[in-house]
C-alpha cells in the first residue's frame, strides 16, 4: 500500500515538473548547431566513416521524391558493405535495380516518404537475403549513452530527425560520429543530400534512433 502511495505521489510530482526523469540529464536542447569549434572534449568515429561510398536522393535518377528513407538504407548498407559484407550487393557502385530492390524492403512509396521503422525493418530484410544477420535496436530513450555506445563498437545508427516537430522538416539521417564541441553534443551524420552532404548536427530530445548491426 504505502509503494502504491509513493508510486502515486511521484507520478504527480513528475507532471507537475517537480520531479526530473533520470535520463533528463543525458538530453541537450542547444539549438545552434553552428556552435564555433573552440573546444572539443571528446570525440569518436566508426572505423571507416570517410571512406564508404556515401549515396545522394538524386543518384538513382529524377524518378524519386521524397526517398531520403531508401537512401538512408543504401547508405547504411554501404557502410557495412566496406567493413566486410561484400555479399550485400555485387557492384562497386550501387546499381539502379539494388536501390530499386531497396526501395522494397523499406515500403517506400514515391513522393510519400518511408515510416522510420520501416528503413530499419527493410535493411534486416535486404541483409538477411544477402545471407548475413542483423540486429536491429529500438532507442526507446533519447539517451546520448546509447548512440555513443553503438558508435565507440563501430554501429552506424538511423537517425530521424523531427526539427520543429512538422512533418515537412523530418529528415533521415546515418549517424557515424559524435563529439561535444565546447560543451555541445553533437553528432557527425550522413544527410544523403548532394547539396548539404554531411557534418555535425546538434543532439536533442525531438530526435528517434534506432542502431542497425550487420555481421
Amino acid at each position: 500500500m504505502k509503494r502504491k502511495i509513493i508510486c502515486a505521489l511521484l507520478s504527480m510530482f513528475m507532471l507537475n515538473g517537480l520531479v526530473t526523469p533520470i535520463y533528463a540529464s543525458e538530453i541537450n536542447n542547444a539549438n545552434n548547431s553552428n556552435v564555433i569549434e573552440r573546444a572539443v572534449t571528446e570525440s569518436h568515429n566508426v572505423i571507416g566513416y570517410n571512406t564508404f561510398l556515401v549515396y545522394f536522393t538524386d543518384d538513382f535518377g529524377s524518378g524519386y521524391s521524397q526517398n531520403c528513407g531508401p537512401t538512408l538504407a543504401a547508405n547504411a548498407l554501404s557502410y557495412y558493405k566496406s567493413r566486410g559484407c561484400s555479399n550485400l550487393f555485387s557492384e562497386n557502385m550501387m546499381s539502379a535495380s539494388t536501390y530499386s530492390q531497396i526501395c522494397r524492403d523499406v515500403n517506400f512509396r514515391n513522393g510519400d516518404g518511408t515510416r522510420f521503422h520501416d528503413v530499419a525493418n527493410g535493411i534486416k530484410k535486404y541483409a538477411n537475403r544477402a545471407g548475413y544477420n542483423c540486429t536491429v535496436d529500438i532507442y526507446m530513450l533519447n539517451l546520448w549513452s546509447d548512440v555513443t555506445r553503438d558508435i565507440n563498437a563501430n554501429k552506424v545508427v538511423l537517425l530521424n530527425y523531427y526539427g520543429n516537430e512538422e512533418a515537412t522538416t523530418r529528415h533521415g539521417y546515418l549517424v557515424t560520429g559524435y563529439r561535444i564541441n565546447n560543451g555541445v553534443k553533437q553528432l557527425r551524420v550522413e544527410t544523403g543530400l548532394s547539396d548539404n552532404p554531411g557534418g555535425y548536427i546538434d543532439f536533442n530530445s525531438n530526435m528517434k534512433m534506432i542502431c542497425v548491426n550487420i555481421y
